[in-house]
């Protein structure tokens, strides 16, 4: 038997809300605007309110996720774990 919750630590990770709704947004490439991030929240989490959605969008570039690249528009942020996986 393992101690103390250390099976935890084997388990298959569960997908975050924030990797859900990123793999949801529909682009060409990395980049993408406010209204396919805003259709791809609706569509996982069900959640269409604007400030909700930029309060999102500023936690996802806080957690380095997403950039801003202009008004309206982002893109997802490569790393090399990505290539990997």
């Amino acid at each position: 038997p393992l101690p103390k919750n250390e099976m935890f630590w084997y388990t298959q990770q569960k997908e975050s809300d924030m990797d859900k709704v990123l793999n949801a947004v529909v682009s060409d490439g990395d980049n993408f605007s406010l209204e396919t991030f805003a259709a791809a929240m609706d569509q996982v989490l069900k959640i269409t309110s604007t400030r909700s959605l930029y309060k999102w969008l500023d936690k996802m570039i806080e957690h380095g996720l997403i950039i801003k690249v202009e008004r309206g528009h982002y893109a997802k942020v490569q790393t090399e774990l990505d290539d990997i996986i």
